[in-house]
């Protein structure tokens, strides 16, 4: 467990990221008091795991860039977990031609979220 001592900066909240997955970083969350909330908890877990759909749909569109056809693993799998959430907005969107934005706007729209949960849990 983390040191309730210590400040800790975005580097150490990266490195330490499978521990703040529940949204329990002492220090991060609750100034350093042993007793966590529920509420608490639930926010933190929300904001990480849209922090980590953020981040899987910011790897997807980059690869989408070097591989068009979705061919390796890394790619299939990135595609699994976002298009859930990029087919919505896909679908109210107009054609651009060649140039999907639907990742754009699920950033964004993801992004919001975060401001409105208590901002980025890597860089508060």
């Amino acid at each position: 467990m983390l040191d309730a001592t210590v400040c800790y900066d975005s580097a150490c909240v990266l490195a330490g990221r499978g521990q703040s997955v529940l949204g329990i970083h002492r220090t991060y969350w609750n100034n350093g008091d042993d007793d966590i909330d529920l509420e608490t908890a639930v926010i933190g877990l929300l904001r990480n795991l849209l922090f980590i759909i953020w981040i899987a749909i910011f790897g997807r569109a980059i690869l989408s860039w070097f591989d068009r056809g979705m061919q390796s693993p890394i790619s299939q799998a990135l595609y699994a977990i976002t298009e859930p959430f990029i087919a919505p907005i896909r679908q109210f969107m107009p054609r651009t031609g060649f140039i999907d934005l639907s990742p754009l706007i699920a950033i964004l729209i993801i992004s919001m979220l975060l401001g409105l949960l208590g901002g980025n849990p890597l860089f508060g």
